[in-house]
C-alpha cells in the first residue's frame, strides 16, 4: 500500500532495531524536496537504514502494475552509528524524479537502541 501526501511529517517507522524493517513505499512526484528524518533512541553504534527508489504504474496496455517486488535502486545508505543517543540526521533526496521511495533498515540495527524515520515533504 502507497502513500500520498503533500506536506508536514509523516511517520514512516517508529523505534525499530530489526533486520530488514521496511517503510511502505511513498509516492512522492514533483515535490520540491523531500527530506528524511532519521532519530536514534540509546545507543546506536552498528546497522544501516538505506532510502530507495523504485517505479511502477501504468503499463503500456493500460493495466495497473502492483507493487514493485524486485530489488529497489539505492538513493543512500547511512549508518546508524552517526545518529546515536538521540541524535537526529537529516537526508535530503531532492529533486524527486522518482515515483516511490521507501526507507529500509538494510542491516540490524545493535547496541541495544532503535531507530525512527520521518519524512517532511516541501512544495508541488
Amino acid at each position: 500500500m502507497s502513500t500520498h501526501v503533500t506536506s508536514g511529517r509523516i511517520v514512516l517507522f517508529e523505534t525499530q532495531s530489526a533486520d530488514e524493517w521496511v517503510s511502505q513505499p511513498i509516492y512522492a512526484p514533483n515535490h520540491a524536496l523531500q527530506t528524511v528524518v532519521l532519530q536514534s533512541t540509546g545507543t546506536t553504534s552498528g546497522g544501516n537504514v538505506t532510502i530507495e527508489e523504485a517505479s511502477w504504474g501504468t503499463k503500456i496496455d493500460g493495466t495497473i502494475q502492483t507493487d514493485y517486488t524486485g530489488t529497489w535502486s539505492v538513493i543512500q545508505t547511512i549508518a546508524a552509528s552517526t545518529f546515536t543517543g538521540g541524535a537526529q540526521v537529516f537526508v535530503h533526496i531532492s529533486p524527486t524524479a522518482y515515483s516511490y521511495f521507501r526507507v529500509r533498515i538494510s542491516d540490524a540495527i545493535t547496541g541495544g537502541g532503535s531507530v525512527s524515520a520521518f519524512l517532511h515533504q516541501g512544495p508541488q
